[in-house]
């Protein structure tokens, strides 16, 4: 295929998307971010400028007030990125250092997290310590922007899980005594942590829950435990919970599961029952996510939400459910009803 057939393809796919707030359907996400990576790979430069004016146009033909996560531009500027680090993963990288790679509307890489942000800077840096190990660890020392990725994917990369905890362990400390924390802030050091644990919860959950700190949130080093063995972990975090009378431990992975293991959640949110609830509060809201965009190749698309909510349905239609956890999934199974 050819530049310009590529870009022709691009537009022709483009001038198709749904416009306002209604989420494109998966094989046309996956189309896209397939383009937009192979655009990456070729002429970066040319994506992201071709991006910018194709997103300026969706907003103008889009209805005002739209929400900034239905927009098609942020995680097709990841593609971008993804295509980009394929092919030069030290470019990428350096690119990411010196750049906002910002586009119209305040849409700026790192703005907010999201797993489309996190799969394309992880198999940035992944490709980067396969090719130039010494250039990629380098960047946790040099203050790159973008260094707790760095961190995260070094200790993901670690084979030791006890190397991996001495690590971020001293990484935090130098940390605090050098007077640079923007690494461990409370935005960044939960998902370092997340890494650090990755690997001692299925091996060892046990040792996993007694490294966690006294203030750590119980689900980070579980997150990861859910995706390879659910009924396993929420065994253990159902156990760990009535040890520790906490309860809304559960209520909080329930919600975490939500879009990713939607009976499990229920199955969360019914062991934890309403008596979680403050009954002087109002209820919690369980919001729905648009199913995320595969910008890294074989990265799935997620879980299209008709699918989730008929899946919720039938789990609801449950006589163990309570009526308070049925009244919070009111919301969700109208959304597009």
């Amino acid at each position: 295929m050819t530049d310009q057939e590529l870009a022709q393809m691009i537009n022709r796919v483009w001038a198709d998307l749904p416009q306002g707030d209604i989420d494109p359907d998966p094989s046309t996400k996956t189309l896209l971010c397939a383009l937009f990576r192979e655009w990456g790979r070729r002429d970066p430069l040319a994506g992201f400028a071709a991006l910018r004016k194709l997103s300026d146009e969706w907003y103008k033909n889009s209805e005002s007030g739209v929400q900034i996560q239905h927009a098609p531009g942020i995680p097709l500027l990841y593609a971008i990125l993804a295509g980009f680090g394929e092919r030069d993963p030290a470019g990428a990288w350096e690119e990411l250092n010196t750049q906002n790679l910002a586009v119209d509307n305040g849409w700026i890489l790192g703005n907010s997290e999201t797993p489309e942000m996190h799969a394309v800077l992880d198999s940035i840096f992944a490709k980067l310590l396969a090719e130039s190990p010494e250039l990629a660890t380098e960047s946790v020392e040099s203050g790159h922007r973008l260094r707790y990725v760095a961190m995260r994917t070094l200790l993901a990369n670690m084979q030791n899980p006890d190397q991996r905890l001495a690590h971020y362990r001293r990484w935090l400390m130098e940390a605090k005594a050098g007077g640079n924390n923007h690494a461990f802030s409370p935005v960044f050091e939960p998902l370092i942590l997340h890494y650090a644990l990755t690997g001692i919860a299925m091996r060892d959950p046990e040792q996993a829950w007694h490294v966690l700190p006294a203030s750590g949130d119980p689900l980070i080093f579980i997150e990861s435990w859910v995706n390879h063995q659910p009924e396993q972990a929420i065994q253990f975090l159902e156990r760990k919970l009535i040890e520790n009378d906490r309860t809304d431990w559960l209520f909080e992975f329930g919600k975490a599961l939500l879009h990713t293991h939607p009976e499990l959640a229920v199955q969360c949110l019914t062991m934890a029952g309403p008596q979680v609830l403050d009954p002087f509060a109002p209820a919690p809201v369980l919001t729905m996510k648009d199913p995320q965009w595969p910008v890294v190749e074989g990265m799935k698309p997620g879980i299209p939400i008709e699918e989730l909510q008929e899946r919720w349905r039938k789990a609801l239609d449950d006589p163990s459910v309570p009526p308070a956890i049925l009244e919070m999934f009111h919301p969700l199974l109208e959304t597009t009803d």
